[in-house]
């Protein structure tokens, strides 16, 4: 008996450009794995058909007369939780605002439009990204249904009498749902954390800094897109800009920030590998890598030589996470110290900040716990 093929992944298109509708339409439709169930033009419209459909994943416009695509979003989440939805974002610097709003209301990813639909390169690489995303995120929600991100979890590790490690930086990499992550996340540490956080999440040219000033909007600590030569200090969150790589160097008795527009690093500028490995030469055995939810295995690199140089590295786990994939990969790897719940992250972090970790030899000397 022949096995049945997979059920295809059925798509609601909401934009009120008739053209945006039929372009993504037959971008998506160009695909084995999905089809579009209906087009809709407005909110009001989007709503009733996902009610009346109950599409796998719905694409949506943010700037919209009426009900525009945050209400809509707003509306979607109430009443369908589960819903997988991917923004279809203009490249504009008010596009990027408003796209990093979207996400930090839990918009599970985006996708940026063409700068021009007569470009066919542009719409060819729009393309790619969108149907990308979208079956990553709708398979995601297909497979195991998301956590919601509650009170903190009691899943802190408590201090012990074994050795313990300080920790000196912390260094976060993300990708796909990794805004709303470090929305829940930044959030929660307190406003004297003594030691820096370097992050970096896939994002291009302009996002960046807006989702630095909104997380810095929302937490006690300052978050800032990095620049190039930066003295790096404790209690600041220093965001890697998009199209550079973000490393930290030892100079002159200092660590500073160093940007690069070198070669992309596992398809993405910025990468996590290359934070990863700076961070390990400086930091060594203090410090401590996270991988947050994301696709693709970004960071399996920078972590082997966090491990290799006696850091350690923390995983978020498969439930919390939107794409179990940079994070998995660090898992399948066996470099992995610990795998932590979103919602138990900002504690489990501020524990170790206090106790420290428990001291390990590098996995490259032969030790394994």
């Amino acid at each position: 008996m022949e096995a049945q093929p997979a059920p295809r992944i059925r798509a609601l298109v909401v934009d009120d450009s008739a053209l945006a509708r039929r372009m993504v339409s037959q971008a998506l439709s160009s695909q084995p794995d999905m089809e579009v169930v209906a087009l809709a033009e407005t909110g009001m419209v989007a709503l009733e058909k996902v009610a009346r459909l109950a599409p796998d994943v719905v694409v949506l416009d943010l700037e919209m007369p009426g009900m525009d695509g945050f209400e809509t979003l707003r509306r979607l989440k109430k009443s369908n939780p589960q819903l997988p939805v991917l923004i279809f974002s203009s490249r504009t610097k008010r596009g990027a605002g408003a796209t990093v709003d979207a996400l930090l209301a839990g918009a599970d990813d985006y996708a940026l439009k063409p700068g021009s639909t007569s470009d066919s390169g542009s719409w060819a690489a729009s393309q790619v990204e969108l149907t990308a995303k979208l079956r990553a995120i709708a398979l995601r929600a297909k497979h195991s249904a998301q956590s919601k991100v509650g009170n903190p979890a009691p899943n802190a590790e408590r201090p012990s009498l074994t050795p313990r490690t300080s920790v000196t930086a912390v260094a976060i990499g993300t990708s796909i749902g990794g805004p709303e992550a470090l929305a829940v996340i930044l959030p929660r540490l307190r406003k004297s954390l003594p030691v820096p956080v370097f992050v970096v999440q896939h994002m291009p040219e302009g996002f960046t800094s807006a989702l630095a000033r909104r997380l810095s909007e929302k937490s006690q600590i300052r978050v800032v897109e990095a620049q190039n030569g930066q003295a790096v200090e404790p209690g600041c969150v220093f965001l890697a800009p998009g199209d550079f790589h973000l490393q930290v160097s030892n100079q002159h008795r200092r660590v500073a920030l160093l940007l690069d527009k070198g070669p992309l690093e596992n398809g993405c500028r910025p990468s996590v590998d290359p934070l990863f490995r700076s961070a390990a030469r400086v930091y060594g055995s203090g410090l401590l890598a996270i991988v947050l939810t994301g696709m693709g295995s970004d960071g399996l690199a920078g972590c082997s030589k966090v491990d290799e140089l006696g850091g350690q590295i923390w995983i978020q786990d498969q439930e919390s996470a939107v794409v179990w994939g940079m994070a998995g990969a660090i898992a399948r790897a066996g470099l992995a110290r610990r795998t932590v719940a979103l919602a138990a992250l900002a504690n489990t972090l501020e524990v170790a900040l206090q106790h420290g970790l428990p001291s390990v030899q590098p996995r490259s000397m032969g030790s394994q716990d």
